[in-house]
């Protein structure tokens, strides 16, 4: 049992409030440019998918995206880059290798755009460069006790990071 001098559980409300700043200025931040540059949440995901790689091919893309958003399909794929191919954020060329294939990249505007909405976890990495690799693994162990005994069921399981992060 905690007795009231023990500081774990005010420092782990100071952590969850230090995170929830964070992210709420995040979020509030990533709103301003999703008005600004007229793009979706959807969208965002996109932008993200192919930051990852100088050129990636439409079938990977399709991949990546699935793995954010279940269940999308290559035609609203194939609407969606037509979308931000139409505000200068994404470009379509052909394979030099095999003119059958489709690689999508980002322009100029949409490298921009991509470094304005830098993925929410980065923060989360940065204050835990502090910790070394056996420090890491011990939180983690914790981590997953707690979320165990909150939720036994398994029910908290985000679709992907992005979205439990927004939920902050």
């Amino acid at each position: 049992m905690f007795d009231e001098d023990d500081l774990l559980l005010p420092n782990i409300l100071k952590l969850v409030t230090v995170f929830r700043r964070h992210f709420e200025k995040h979020r509030i931040e990533v709103e301003k440019l999703k008005e600004k540059y007229n793009i979706s949440r959807h969208e965002v995901i996109f932008l993200r998918a192919v930051a990852q790689q100088d050129k990636v091919p439409f079938n990977e893309l399709h991949r990546k995206v699935n793995s954010e958003i279940n269940a999308i399909k290559k035609s609203a794929i194939s609407l969606r880059i037509s979308g931000l191919e139409k505000k200068g954020l994404l470009k379509r060329t052909r394979s030099e290798l095999d003119r059958r294939k489709v690689n999508v990249s980002l322009t100029k505007k949409g490298k921009e755009l991509n470094a304005k909405i830098k993925p929410p976890y980065k923060k989360l990495r940065e204050l835990l460069e502090i910790l070394d690799k056996d420090d890491r693994d011990m939180l983690n162990n914790i981590l997953e006790k707690i979320i165990q005994n909150a939720d036994p069921g398994n029910t908290m399981k985000p679709k992907n990071m992005y979205d439990l992060l927004l939920e902050m």
